[in-house]
């Protein structure tokens, strides 16, 4: 287990103790989301993601407070309603994401399509070449099983963010969603 996870699961305790109980009655916030992710991997199920600034907003909890580079797969419905969060830990200026574990990741939750997001703990928002190349190769190999990368997104600790959908960095289809 990474440091990083063990700190999120150490946050997700205590905030486990204070927080009144999740019922399943209620739907969950996206940090009780986060908590329950963290220590059991759990998949969940919220609002669908409708617009790039709440798929923007979900990527600043996902990513914020990190100082390595983390890369997660947002695995999303039909309705693009999230059903599961899958986070790769890297190290200060890269991460790895194995098309493997990807393609194993959205096949186990049987994603319609999925989201990418990773940070930038540097603060700069630009892709690199190899962000752009590796989402490409991610989404050749996707779509050959029917299965759609929306967008990736990257963050900043500072609140900024780069969506290759929007800069064309990535072929994006609304016929997908």
């Amino acid at each position: 287990m990474t440091f990083t996870q063990q700190m999120m699961i150490e946050e997700a305790r205590s905030f486990m103790k204070e927080a009144p109980k999740i019922r399943a009655d209620k739907p969950m916030t996206v940090k009780q989301q986060r908590i329950v992710l963290a220590e059991t991997g759990t998949r969940f199920e919220t609002e669908a993601i409708t617009n790039r600034r709440e798929f923007e907003k979900l990527c600043h909890v996902i990513n914020d407070a990190e100082c390595f580079e983390k890369f997660t797969i947002v695995a999303v419905n039909a309705q693009c309603k999230p059903i599961g969060m899958y986070s790769i830990s890297g190290s200060l200026s890269e991460v790895s994401a194995y098309p493997r574990v990807v393609v194993t990741y959205a096949l186990l939750t049987n994603a319609h399509s999925v989201f990418f997001t990773h940070n930038h703990p540097g603060g700069t928002c630009a892709p690199s070449s190899e962000d752009i190349r590796s989402t490409l190769e991610l989404q050749n190999i996707l779509a050959k099983l029917g299965i759609f990368v929306l967008d990736h997104l990257i963050t900043t600790p500072e609140g900024g963010s780069y969506s290759m959908a929007q800069h064309g960095d990535i072929q994006f289809s609304r016929s997908a969603i």
